[in-house]
C-alpha cells in the first residue's frame, strides 16, 4: 500500500514537472529570437578566401558538409537558401529584397558552373530556424545531478579553499593562491554535467597561480537555465568580476564551448588578456561544417554518438545555446588576436568535431607567418586524442602547466 501510494505521489511530482517544463519554459525558448549585431559579409569573405588558400580542404568540401554530406546535386536556389541561413539565420521568405538581391550575387559568383533550379534532395543546415529539439529529462534525474554538483561543490571546491560568487548574471568559483604575484588563470568550461570534471585540469592550475573558473549554465546538462548570453553581457560580467577581484590581467583558458567565451573576452577586452589557451578550439574554427553536423546534424552509430545526440544535442538548455548560436558571432581567427598575446592552442588528431587536416594546415601557416616581434604562438598537437581528451590526460595535461607557467 505504502508503495503504491509513494508511486503514485512520485508520478504525479514527475508528470507536473514534465508540464511545466513542456509547456512554460520549452514555450519560452521557442518565443526567443536572437539578434545579432555583427555584420557577417566580411566574415564571409574571409571564409571563402580562406578556403580558397588551403591545399588540404576546399570549396567543394566545405559545401558537401554544409549540405550533410548527402552528395545529392547542388543547384544555384538550394544555395541562395543556403546562403540566407547563413547570412541571416532566417529563410529567404523572411529576409528584405537588398538581402536576397546580396545573398543571390554571392551564391551566382560561388556557383557559377551549377546549373540554375532547385533540387529538393539538397537538404542544408538550418540550425537556428525552428525552435530547439529536446528530449525530457525527468526530474529524479536532474534532482540527481544537482545533487552531485552540490555534492563536488562542498566536497571538492569548498575543501580545496574556493569561493563562490556572482556578478552580472554569472556565477564564478574564486581560489586566491597566497603570495601570488602572477596573472591568475580564467577558466572557461566546455559542455558538461559539472565543472568536476575538469578537476584534474584545476588541481594543476591550483598549484600555480590564482584560479577563476566562470560556470555557463546554458551549457550544463539537466539545467534548465535558458537564457541566452551575448558577447556583450558576458564581457561586461567578467570585466566587473576583474575589478571586484583588482584583476588587471588573465592567463585566459577556454575548453571546447568555453572557447567561443573565451573569444568574446579576447574581442571585447583583449587588454586584460596576457594570454590565451585554447584547448579543443572551436571557436577558431567554426565556419568549417564538421563541428555544427557532428553535434546537430550526424546520425549516432556508436556509444559516444548516442550520448552526444540523447545528452548534449537533446539536452533543453544545451539545445536551447545551439540553435541561438550565431558562427560570426563567435568566431576568433587567428589573425584577429593581438600580436602581445601568447596562445597555446591544444589540438586532438581525432576529434570529430574539427577537420584536423585542415586545422593543422592554418595552425601551421599562422605559425609562420607570425611576426618575430609577436608573443610565442604555441601548438599542441596529440595524434591520438578525441575531443575534450587533453584535459584529462595527465601527460598533456602536465605538459600544458609546463608551457602556462613558463
Amino acid at each position: 500500500m505504502y508503495f503504491l501510494f509513494g508511486l503514485g505521489v512520485w508520478l504525479s511530482i514527475e508528470s507536473t514537472y514534465y508540464l511545466y517544463v513542456r509547456h512554460v519554459v520549452y514555450k519560452k525558448v521557442c518565443l526567443f529570437k536572437n539578434k545579432s549585431s555583427t555584420e557577417p559579409n566580411a566574415y564571409i569573405k574571409s571564409l571563402f578566401d580562406l578556403l580558397a588558400s588551403l591545399k588540404t580542404y576546399n570549396f567543394k568540401n566545405w559545401a558537401e558538409g554544409i549540405f550533410l554530406n548527402n552528395r545529392s546535386a547542388i543547384k544555384l536556389d538550394n544555395f541562395v537558401s543556403c546562403m540566407s541561413w547563413m547570412h541571416y539565420y532566417s529563410p529567404i521568405k523572411d529576409i528584405t529584397p537588398d538581402q536576397l538581391a546580396h545573398i543571390s550575387n554571392v551564391a551566382t559568383d560561388l556557383l557559377n558552373d551549377q546549373s540554375q533550379g532547385n533540387n529538393p534532395d539538397a537538404k542544408h543546415m538550418e540550425l537556428g530556424m525552428a525552435c530547439p529539439s529536446y528530449f525530457h529529462l525527468p526530474l529524479c534525474i536532474s534532482t540527481m545531478l544537482d545533487g552531485m554538483n552540490l555534492y563536488y561543490s562542498v566536497t571538492y571546491f569548498y575543501m580545496k579553499g574556493f569561493k563562490q560568487y556572482k556578478c552580472g548574471g554569472l556565477t564564478y568559483w574564486v581560489y586566491l593562491k597566497e603570495g601570488c604575484t602572477k596573472d591568475p588563470f580564467l577558466f572557461m568550461h566546455g559542455i558538461t554535467i559539472g565543472l568536476n570534471f575538469y578537476s584534474h585540469l584545476i588541481d594543476e592550475l591550483m598549484k600555480e597561480r590564482s584560479v577563476f573558473l566562470v560556470v555557463n549554465d546554458g551549457i550544463r546538462i539537466g539545467s534548465l537555465n535558458t537564457e541566452i548570453q551575448c558577447q556583450e553581457l558576458v564581457v561586461s560580467a567578467v570585466n566587473n568580476m576583474l575589478e571586484r577581484h583588482d584583476v588587471n590581467k588573465v592567463s585566459l583558458i577556454g575548453h571546447s564551448w568555453g572557447t567561443f567565451w573565451a573569444s568574446w573576452i579576447v574581442r571585447g577586452i583583449p587588454h586584460k588578456v596576457s594570454h590565451l589557451t585554447m584547448l579543443d578550439p572551436l571557436a577558431n574554427f567554426i565556419f568549417f561544417p564538421e563541428t555544427t553536423y557532428y553535434i546537430c546534424y550526424k546520425p549516432p552509430s556508436t556509444w559516444v554518438d548516442y550520448i552526444v545526440y540523447y545528452f548534449i544535442r537533446n539536452d533543453l538548455a544545451v539545445s536551447n545555446s545551439l540553435y541561438h548560436l550565431r558562427w560570426y558571432d563567435i568566431l576568433l581567427e587567428y589573425k584577429n588576436i593581438p600580436n602581445d598575446i601568447g596562445v597555446i592552442v591544444c589540438i586532438g588528431g581525432k576529434d570529430e568535431l574539427l577537420n584536423i587536416q585542415a586545422v593543422l594546415e592554418i595552425t601551421d601557416n599562422h605559425i609562420a607567418s607570425r611576426p618575430k616581434e609577436a608573443a610565442p604562438f604555441i601548438k599542441l598537437y596529440y595524434p591520438d586524442f578525441i575531443h575534450g581528451e587533453c584535459k584529462n590526460n595527465s601527460d598533456s595535461v602536465k605538459e600544458l602547466c609546463q608551457l602556462l607557467v613558463c
